[in-house]
């Protein structure tokens, strides 16, 4: 299936997507998504390396602390370290690198959706992400999702190669089949230590081992050369992540729960119920149910699906259950939804296809292309006027902070009362932090700078609890749901 038989109409199509991507991507790049929590979090890690300093967190002058609950692994954080080395440590320089890894998101999703189905159905893929709003709510920021779901689709390219190299007396020798589970092994370890979440891929790729073995395509050789190079990065990141001789029971307890749910099941059901009346876990439901009912039609049909296909599936639907068991915010099954974005566009045809079959006076590619041409507007406009992103088009927050520090003398002692992602603004190193989480609360001891530092950056609403507490300081600004404070 190919509508665009004409070469040079399909890369205009391309071109056009590839813009529609770079505006979105670089439009109010600093301001839009606004920088927030965990994105200062990580940004200090980065940033703290990039000096020369460990990868951590500054609670005191010369008090920099790694915290090994910091749920984003090396292949981030250490590339952002070298990345600010070479460009600059600023919120931009950051984000330029998260544009960098949503460029290459897009562009190897396109490539295995072209292997798997060809170029209009890539073309169809490719439409649908660059025109979603969350791919660049999630992707412009410092996190783990983006750089995450990259690796990951990374890996099912030569794994996808893998279910053919038995059939080549070329591709199907045994050295060449070592080394695409060498490649895939090693690209899922990097992925699993991006961010915890991504563990979910271990079960999924099992899966998918397990059936190119009963189909005789692969041997325990070549499957212990791929589990080997997926521990590696693995091993790796446990111990330049919590230290060789610590693996601390209550760390993995908080990456089992980082929302710290005491009712597991009060949270489930909640969210469950909020699965059919919100309008972004509405929409999430409907595409999996497409792409479901795509398989189950081609299955029925005893047409052939790709393992790498199935391994996607089961992916995306243990995210979507490992969803409702957290706070609820839609990033969490921001995963699942892109890669369910990348495979919808056939299963699509295939609902079309067999639901108009006995209606001759619908035509299935009409209602295909309507379809898809809808959900591109419909994302278009979200992108561009009513979204998480999109509401962050006219903030100043980033150049209000970055035009304020600019001001703050070395001299001046600043304490950040549990504001990470205020402090990669400030200019100078004579700071103070104190952070409170659902992993714990650090740097308790520099509570003691209330009172001595000159000046305190604070949560409006936190200081609004307690005035008292506060009385050696005076009002400077409020700004943003920030109070700056300095002492009288």
């Amino acid at each position: 299936m190919d509508f665009l038989k004409n070469k040079k109409l399909r890369f205009f199509v391309f071109g056009i997507l590839a813009a529609i991507a770079v505006f979105f991507s670089f439009y109010k790049l600093t301001e839009s998504p606004s920088f927030w929590y965990d994105e200062g979090w990580y940004f200090q890690h980065a940033a703290n390396m990039a000096t020369g300093e460990i990868e951590g967190l500054q609670f005191a002058p010369g008090d920099i602390r790694h915290l090994p609950i910091t749920t984003v692994g090396y292949p981030l954080i250490y590339t952002m370290a070298v990345w600010m080395k070479f460009f600059g440590i600023s919120v931009l320089s950051a984000r330029l690198l998260m544009v960098v890894f949503i460029g290459l998101l897009l562009g190897a999703s396109f490539y295995l959706a072209k292997r798997i189905f060809g170029t209009h159905i890539a073309l169809a893929s490719l439409l649908l992400l660059v025109t979603f709003p969350p791919l660049y709510g999630n992707g412009k920021s410092m996190l783990g999702e983006v750089p995450g779901l990259f690796f990951f689709v990374l890996a099912l390219i030569p794994f996808h190669i893998l279910s053919k190299a038995s059939e080549s007396s070329v591709v199907g020798e045994k050295r060449s089949k070592r080394l695409l589970a060498v490649l895939t092994g090693t690209l899922i370890g990097i992925c699993v230590v991006t961010k915890p979440i991504f563990i979910l891929v271990l079960p999924a790729f099992a899966l998918g081992v397990l059936i190119y073995y009963r189909q005789k395509r692969i041997s325990w050789s070549i499957i212990l050369w791929g589990a080997l190079f997926a521990l590696l990065p693995i091993v790796a990141w446990m111990i330049a992540h919590f230290g060789i001789a610590s693996t601390s029971v209550n760390i993995f307890e908080y990456y089992a729960n980082p929302s710290d749910k005491t009712d597991l099941l009060a949270t489930v059901i909640r969210n469950f119920k909020g699965v059919f009346t919100e309008v972004s876990t509405l929409f999430t439901l409907l595409i999996t149910l497409i792409w479901s009912a795509g398989l189950w039609i081609r299955h029925r049909r005893k047409e052939t699906i790709t393992v790498v296909e199935m391994v996607a599936f089961v992916f995306s639907i243990l995210i979507l259950l490992a969803f409702l068991r957290t706070e609820g915010w839609y990033r969490y099954m921001f995963q699942a939804q892109i890669v369910i974005l990348i495979f919808l566009p056939y299963s699509l045809w295939i609902v079309c296809a067999a639901g108009l079959k006995r209606l001759p006076q619908l035509h299935p590619v009409k209602i295909y292309g309507g379809i898809l041409f809808l959900l591109a507007i419909l994302g278009f406009y979200q992108t561009g006027f009513h979204s998480f992103v999109a509401d962050a088009y006219g903030s100043t927050k980033t150049a209000f902070w970055e035009e304020y520090f600019v001001h703050v003398p070395a001299s001046t002692s600043v304490f950040f009362d549990n504001t990470p992602e205020v402090v990669p603004f400030i200019q100078h190193r004579n700071y103070y932090q104190y952070i409170s989480c659902a992993g714990g609360d650090f740097g308790t001891e520099q509570l003691a700078q209330i009172g001595k530092a000159d000046m305190i950056v604070m949560r409006s609403d936190k200081y609004e609890a307690s005035p008292e507490s506060y009385s050696a300081y005076t009002v400077s600004e409020t700004v943003y749901k920030y109070m700056i404070l300095k002492k009288k």
